[in-house]
């Protein structure tokens, strides 16, 4: 459902193509997203989306296919 935008929202901070994505891509290890990417793509999918993404999800959250999964989760709630 809002499975663009979040793969936009990524694709935007590590300079690549929505298409170069995959599910399985590690978004720091495959992707290079530094600390400081992943606070500004946090803080990015939570203004554009409407949600509220608690710290404890992140850190089980580091690939593509994950952020995706989570993000359609919690617009459910």
């Amino acid at each position: 459902m809002f499975e663009n935008k979040v793969r936009e929202i990524i694709a935007a901070h590590v300079g690549k193509s929505v298409e170069e994505l995959n599910d399985d891509d590690d978004i720091v290890d495959d992707l290079g997203a530094s600390s400081l990417d992943i606070v500004e793509i946090i803080i990015e999918i939570e203004d554009t989306l409407g949600v509220a993404i608690d710290d404890a999800i992140i850190l089980d959250c580091r690939h593509v296919g994950e952020a995706c999964e989570m993000i359609n989760h919690l617009h459910k709630k």
